[in-house]
């Protein structure tokens, strides 16, 4: 009876073709694909726009699971046509995750088929096999394109080269974003895996006449490839290709030139640019013609000196740059405030969205980012040694200085670089258990206040820097949650849930802010705090503003981008300094700002910037503004003279034998 059982279930896996155990990947992946458009079903808003994309994944879904009653032998028959239209298909696919792929220039379009046509008969050579090229490309394709999407959608720009290197960064708070699977990216997902499933149900094994055929072929298919990648990498694609060449605009580049070929070629960027006539004599020759530079600081004498006090501020802007809004109560009511004793102005900054350390890298070293390739983080790819910078300089004066960032010691790898930045002591979210939170964040106030403590012990003759990057105002804004309910709401719009969450959050950064002056006030020994904002948020918040005063940033535009890189910075003292209003500043010029306030001897890299402000009082990663006011792209700064010496300078900081006399005052520890 058992032998006719078996007999019986064998008939019938040959008569409706069941996959065997082995073939559990055949299982997988439709039920993979009922379960993204069941998700998809429950998070998207079905409208008349998106219902025919029901349609479509119902049906691949359908036959998806009508190819296990089909014997193999006849699905064989579609194999190779769908093969040869498999890459097609994956280029149109990972495009169609951001935009339509046919905005893309037809000569582009081929370029971009070009690299998943070479991968997919390499794979085939050195395989034999259909199925194994179709999975490795379909796989790769759709990896990169839902990374692509998530990266863009959460920050604002697309996925670089040199995002590889922050994935742990970025799952340290990926838990803190919402997201919601559409409709459109559930059929894209489902469309891919119908491409692998029936590349797997038609699979063909080639068969060569002759032994070398195959290795030969491979060997071709692996060159043209690599040849191809490396092609991508110089100017003459640009040119031949008409390909779109400005950085300053990431996410049009990617658009219009498609994301394999904008990915592959901005691969060129990771070695930096070694800046014209650099050399150790270069050095030199701008330290000898600088050094002697008249600044005019009145300098405070040694016992005098203020503490001081760094606040960078996560995710801190004034959107009323991009246009006028009226909201409940105002935002910030205590830095708008501010006038005695107070310097505060617009700080031009080189990021968007995310991508803070690469702020607070230009603030602390006096570097830019505009000499570095677009999408790096210099804190994970450059600095590996003891790095002149404020910190450093500060502690040969004798400051105990002490970092703060409450969150994970590794992101951004800051418990490897501050260390190396001269800082004494760091302390993370490890150090600040407790502590009261805002949604899943530290609070800003319960920083400020540790920070208070921190100067309630201090000795009488000690002085403080003391550097914290806030967490609080961290993306993303659209769940909720007990432990903060927003109230800043803007007048005239509907949905506004992840605006009104962001305004609010300000809000409670600046009772922080207010708390800690108030503490200052009348706190004895001279005290200087710096406070600024680390980028505008991304698009998602943003573009209510834009919406609301009917406005739209023209990507070709220098001048209408940037006013997405602008964010407030005070400067403020519980002693008398001269108030000022600052138009224009970037990050680069920051800490000159604040020592020169303070009273502190410039060093002559300082001097050097200081006097760089006077002609160019912006230089960030999207480009540079002269003192009339002109904006100029960033393919124009290395001709500039003045500019090639401040590369010539940061080259030396980063990558050469440093000169440290660049980085000393007469005060400085020898």
């Amino acid at each position: 009876m058992i032998k006719a059982l078996s007999t019986d279930v064998k008939a019938a896996g040959k008569i409706f073709c069941l996959p065997k155990v082995r073939h559990l990947p055949q299982i997988i992946l439709p039920a993979t694909a009922v379960g993204v458009f069941i998700a998809a079903l429950k998070t998207d808003v079905i409208n008349t726009g998106n219902s025919w994309l029901i349609k479509y994944i119902y049906i691949m879904i359908a036959v998806m699971v009508a190819s296990f009653f089909i014997k193999q032998k006849v699905l064989r028959y579609v194999g190779l046509p769908l093969f040869a239209i498999l890459p097609a298909a994956c280029f149109l696919l990972i495009e169609a995750f951001i935009h339509d792929p046919f905005e893309i220039a037809r000569p582009i379009i081929f370029l971009n088929l070009a690299f998943f046509y070479t991968l997919t008969f390499f794979v085939l050579f050195l395989t034999k096999r259909t199925w194994i090229a179709a999975i490795i490309t379909s796989a790769l394709s759709m990896v990169l394109g839902i990374i692509n999407y998530l990266v863009l959608k959460f920050r604002g720009t697309p996925f670089f080269p040199w995002d590889i290197s922050s994935a742990g960064t970025a799952a340290n708070v990926i838990n803190n974003y919402d997201f919601d699977l559409t409709i459109e990216i559930a059929a894209i997902i489902c469309a891919y895996l119908f491409l692998i499933l029936i590349s797997i149900r038609s699979s063909i094994k080639l068969h060569f006449n002759f032994r070398w055929i195959r290795p030969v072929a491979a060997v071709l298919c692996g060159s043209l490839f690599l040849g191809y990648c490396a092609y991508l990498q110089t100017d003459d694609v640009y040119k031949r290709f008409s390909l779109y060449p400005y950085q300053f605009s990431p996410g049009v580049l990617y658009k219009r030139n498609g994301f394999i070929v904008s990915f592959l070629s901005n691969m060129k960027y990771l070695n930096v640019k070694v800046p014209d006539g650099y050399d150790e004599d270069a050095v030199e020759a701008i330290f000898d013609e600088y050094k002697d530079v008249d600044t005019g600081i009145s300098k405070t004498p040694e016992d005098e000196l203020p503490s001081i006090i760094v606040i960078m501020n996560e995710a801190f802007s004034d959107l009323s740059v991009l246009g006028d809004f009226m909201t409940n109560d105002d935002v910030i009511p205590f830095i708008n405030s501010l006038e005695e004793d107070t310097i505060k102005g617009l700080l031009h900054v080189s990021v968007l969205g995310g991508n803070t350390a690469n702020t607070e890298f230009e603030f602390l070293t006096g570097s830019t980012m505009a000499f570095l390739p677009a999408g790096s983080i210099p804190y994970q790819q450059y600095i590996d040694r003891e790095t002149p910078n404020l910190t450093s300089q500060l502690a040969d004066l004798g400051y105990k200085t002490t970092a703060i960032h409450p969150y994970y010691a590794s992101g951004w790898r800051r418990n490897k670089v501050y260390p190396l930045f001269g800082f004494e002591k760091s302390v993370f979210s490890e150090d600040l258990t407790g502590f009261s939170k805002i949604r899943n964040y530290i609070s800003d106030i319960a920083v400020c206040r540790r920070i208070m403590s921190m100067f309630d012990f201090k000795k009488d003759d000690e002085k403080l820097f003391i550097f914290n990057v806030t967490m609080q105002n961290h993306g993303s804004y659209s769940n909720s949650y007990d432990n903060f309910i927003p109230t800043i709401h803007v007048r005239g719009l509907e949905d506004q849930t992840r605006l009104t969450m962001y305004l609010s959050l300000l809000r409670e950064s600046d009772n922080a802010l207010r708390e800690l002056c108030e503490y200052f006030k009348t706190y004895d020994d001279k005290t200087i705090i710096l406070f600024f904002g680390d980028h505008q948020p991304a698009d998602i918040v943003a573009k209510q503003i834009l919406k609301l005063n009917g406005k739209t940033i023209n990507e070709d535009s220098i001048e209408e981008r940037e006013i997405r890189y602008i964010v407030p910075f005070v400067l403020w003292a519980n002693y008398d300094i001269e108030e000022a209003e600052i138009e224009a500043i970037s990050t680069n010029y920051l800490s000159t700002l604040l020592l020169k306030t303070a009273g502190i001897e410039l060093t002559t890299h300082q001097k050097f910037l200081y006097k760089l402000y006077e002609k160019y009082p912006v230089i960030t990663a999207n480009c540079y503004i002269d003192a009339e006011g002109n904006y100029h792209k960033l393919d124009e700064i290395y001709d500039n003279e003045i500019l090639n010496k401040y590369a010539i300078l940061q080259y030396n900081l980063l990558f050469g034998d440093i000169k440290e006399k660049l980085f000393e005052t007469s005060r400085s520890e020898k």
